[in-house]
């Protein structure tokens, strides 16, 4: 066990102040999927019709990016992380294009909001989603003033209203 916390130590640099290429690039790796796990656990409709895993590809990306430019974090390592986490990244697609359940343990699901007319208090409750939300989404989706008239609606892995 010793040997196990010796190894996590180094890999992560724990309490080490500069970090090298491999440890920069394991932090990346662990932080990318506990990210999408937060991001999940939050509201999807900020992520503005962005999937979850894209939308955290481009924050982290984007921060790491930004310290090597101004030189406040390490240039090499900082690109190397970045690198790493848009393998993981493409990965990540790839396995979700071959196997469902892992796109929706990344990506979500949806969750039908409107079923044959009636609103669906519960999904709409877990999604955060009045009322006047729903309404304004179907107008602009459908063109009715009614939800009678609505069959389904969802709110999608990324966020929008369909």
């Amino acid at each position: 066990m010793a040997e196990v916390k010796e190894l996590l130590t180094y890999l992560l640099g724990i309490g080490q102040e500069d970090l090298d290429i491999l440890q920069m690039t394991v932090r990346a790796l662990i932080v990318y999927p506990l990210g999408i796990a937060m991001v999940h656990a939050g509201d999807k409709r900020f992520l503005g019709g962005i999937a979850a895993f894209d939308f955290l590809l481009a924050i982290i990306i984007g921060s790491i990016l930004s310290r090597a430019i101004s030189g406040s974090a390490p240039f090499l390592p900082s690109i190397a992380a970045s690198f790493a986490l848009v393998l993981l990244h493409r990965g990540f697609a790839a396995l979700g294009f071959r196997w469902d359940g892992f796109a929706t343990l990344v990506k979500g699901k949806p969750r039908e909001l409107v079923r044959d007319g009636e609103i669906q208090w519960s999904a709409m409750k877990k999604s955060s989603i009045g009322e006047e939300d729903l309404r304004g989404a179907v107008r602009r989706q459908g063109g009715t003033l009614s939800l009678d008239h609505v069959r389904a609606a969802f709110l999608e892995r990324n966020g929008d209203i369909s």
